[in-house]
């Protein structure tokens, strides 16, 4: 009983230590905001003949990815996710504009 006692005491300081939750919410928060410039470029590319100001839609974009927060992703993690997500088959080819990094 001890033994299991000093495994959960450990278990919890790690917990509190790598702070999960508030990863997650991070993550959450910066997913959000990709999601916000994906919308605004899907605006622009949908509506491209209609749209006064083309230049200063652009520029937005690129104000609004420019002042985004990023968080570390180590290569190996970002390969991983990257396949994850193209055996989901949901997005089009032509939307992959990231280049594949092998």
């Amino acid at each position: 009983m001890p033994f299991i006692l000093l495994i959960v005491a450990i278990l919890t300081g790690y917990q509190s230590f790598i702070k999960p939750g508030e990863k997650a919410e991070t993550h959450r928060k910066i997913g959000i905001e990709y999601e916000k410039i994906r919308h605004e470029i899907e605006k622009v590319l949908t509506n491209f003949n209609q749209i006064q100001n083309i230049e200063e839609s652009i520029s937005n974009i690129k104000s609004n990815w420019d002042s985004l927060s990023t968080l570390y992703v180590s290569e190996s993690k970002y390969t991983e996710a990257k396949e994850k997500v193209k055996s989901f088959k949901k997005y089009p080819k032509e939307l992959g504009f990231l280049p594949d990094r092998e």
